[in-house]
């Protein structure tokens, strides 16, 4: 094969390093096989490795703390669309506590700290828990448990969805930023069953894509919340197809990605959606946009525009992956099926 010479010298750097690793330097015949043996049935273990660490440590919890309402999992484990060795375990622990409604932004981030030092507390006796540390929202550290060693991000939160999705709507617009946040992380459930009832043909393109981004980009651009949404939408763009060859959603994906600001998702409430619209002239959303089918105020491609430079190497990656093997020789296909 020919060097790619109209690639920039970062970009060649990276197809060259993903044409000389599997699945990409394999023609994308064998694309789906390779998912089978390497993907496919080590994310189930691992899963069932995770959920274990997940319950014992709920346990523990519950036994220092009765102020716990619900413990839920969160991120990809969640979703059901984790990948081995690939994926955190995010808990969200729902408090019996005042909402931020009822006592004001100043008073609940009060209660948050407050709460965040007690689970710091009992953290610290739970026995494989290391490594504690916290930020604004999220308390992190490392947990061993069977032989699994994991990072585990919890959060704690109220559940402050109370009043119906229009009014939370509504109150999330007046708030800051940073604010929003307080009522975001309430929507775990939510956001579980929207990624947790799409189908599992679907879910396996995700791992594929999560795969790819586990590959090809550092760590602060692997969302996987983003990647997940952008290969829904564009298998719902595609027919919703039943059975589909993974290489072309793949490929789907990542010509998408290497074009970053034609990308907006925002009609998952439908085209006349009035939330939707305002959420996105009154905070002023720019492209890329992918809404959150669950909170019309998150754009939760808003990461990569923390750095000028993330939707540069995001678009960088996924054109060096266009000319791999795997990808380079695949046509688009009506349904991502045969022409």
């Amino acid at each position: 094969m020919g060097s790619p010479v109209y690639l920039g010298k970062k970009a060649f750097n990276i197809f060259r390093r993903l044409n000389a690793q599997a699945p990409w330097c394999y023609h994308h015949r064998f694309l789906e096989s390779w998912y089978n043996e390497n993907v496919k049935d080590g994310s189930k273990a691992y899963r069932n490795r995770c959920t274990a660490a997940f319950n014992y440590l709920e346990k523990e919890l519950r036994s220092y703390w009765t102020d716990i309402d619900e413990v839920v999992m969160g991120g990809s484990l969640g979703k059901g669309t984790v990948v081995k060795n690939q994926s955190d375990i995010d808990v969200f622990v729902f408090m019996d506590w005042a909402t931020i409604d009822t006592v004001g932004s100043m008073r609940y981030r009060i209660q948050l700290k407050i709460g965040q030092n007690t689970a710091k507390n009992f953290l610290e006796e739970i026995d494989g828990v290391t490594g504690i540390w916290s930020d604004e929202f999220v308390i992190h550290f490392k947990l061993e448990h069977e032989g699994l060693n994991v990072s585990v991000d919890l959060l704690l939160t109220a559940d402050n969805s109370h009043g119906g999705e229009h009014a939370m709507v509504e109150a999330m617009l007046r708030k800051i930023d940073t604010n929003r946040e307080f009522y975001s992380a309430c929507l775990v459930r939510e956001r579980q069953q929207f990624i947790k009832s799409q189908p599992g043909y679907v879910k396996e393109l995700i791992r594929l894509v999560k795969t790819w981004a586990h590959a090809a980009l550092p760590k602060h651009l692997r969302k996987a919340y983003f990647f997940e949404l952008l290969t829904i939408y564009l298998w719902e763009k595609a027919g919703n197809p039943i059975g589909f060859d993974k290489a072309q959603g793949l490929k789907d994906v990542l010509q998408n990605l290497a074009n970053l600001r034609s990308i907006r998702v925002a009609d998952w409430y439908g085209d006349d959606d009035e939330d939707t619209e305002e959420a996105i002239l009154r905070l002023n959303m720019q492209t890329p946009i992918v809404l959150d089918p669950t909170n019309p105020t998150n754009n939760v491609c808003k990461f990569l525009r923390d750095s000028p430079n993330n939707m540069k190497t995001l678009s960088r990656a996924a054109r060096a992956t266009l000319l791999t093997a795997a990808q380079k020789d695949v046509t688009i296909y009506t349904n991502w099926g045969d022409h």
